[in-house]
């Protein structure tokens, strides 16, 4: 069995870079706050995703990881800002530059504007799962320069500004530049879990504003111990997906974005 097959990585990258490493360069050195991390080099290469092209576009191949993976991906997408990117490498101080999504947008292969539709199915690659009663297979949509095609409520919806790096004292970061989908909730609204007809009933709301990442990569967001919510009992048996079952309680946990 081989190492990417141990850590459950899909087929990876096996075409030659048509731009060539890029040498002089530190190595791509990346670590999650679940203890995943990834290292490897840069190389230059046309990136497609779904018709629209980055051109000469610098990544990182991963050659060395410690991952949980699902069978099927072998690679992260990043749509944060170019500022991200200066924290590649192991002193974390490089000259950003464009991913890919920027360089699309650049280049005026698309808006500047992205959007994802995340499906509540799972599909695991195969017929057998994310089939709702109605017989439709819902899918999860990434839409460069546009809107997924979904169906979306347009009565209801909300705008939030994004911050600088700044705005998370603990990280130490001490500019204004963005770099990360970082918004300040309005609030913290603690709901009725379930599909019943008390379902979504609001228990506990709480306006500790404390700011937040928006990222679509993470399987959690940390709150602080310190933030109440009255009525509420510790456990230690933490949640490890959300079910939507009429025999399930688990309450949901929404943010109310600030305007």
């Amino acid at each position: 069995m081989s190492k990417a097959a141990n850590c459950g990585l899909g087929s990876g990258f096996k075409g030659n870079l048509s731009g060539g490493m890029i040498p002089n360069l530190p190595p791509f050195v990346r670590s999650y706050v679940d203890g995943t991390f990834v290292q490897g080099y840069y190389g230059r290469e046309d990136v497609a995703i779904g018709g629209v092209t980055a051109h000469n576009q610098r990544f990182a191949l991963v050659n060395y990881t410690y991952w949980h993976g699902d069978g099927q991906t072998s690679g992260l997408l990043g749509l944060a800002y170019p500022y991200l990117t200066s924290l590649d490498g192991p002193d974390q101080n490089q000259p950003p530059y464009d991913p890919v999504f920027t360089t699309m947008w650049r280049s005026g292969a698309i808006d500047p504007v992205f959007s994802i539709a995340l499906s509540r199915h799972e599909n695991q690659g195969n017929n057998s799962g994310g089939v709702p009663s109605s017989g439709k297979q819902e899918e999860s949509y990434l839409a460069l320069g546009g809107l997924p095609p979904v169906d979306v409520d347009e009565t209801t919806w909300s705008k939030t500004p994004i911050h600088g790096m700044n705005a998370v004292p603990q990280w130490g970061f001490e500019t204004d530049e963005r770099g990360m989908y970082i918004v300040k909730p309005e609030a913290f609204v603690l709901q009725k879990g379930g599909s019943g007809s008390d379902a979504g009933v609001e228990l506990v709301r709480n306006t500790t504003q404390i700011p937040i990442l928006i990222d679509v990569g993470a399987t959690l967001s940390y709150l602080p111990k310190s933030m109440p919510f009255p009525g509420c009992k510790p456990t230690h048996h933490p949640l490890t997906r959300m079910q939507t079952s009429s025999t399930n309680s688990t309450p949901r946990l929404i943010l109310q974005p600030s305007t």
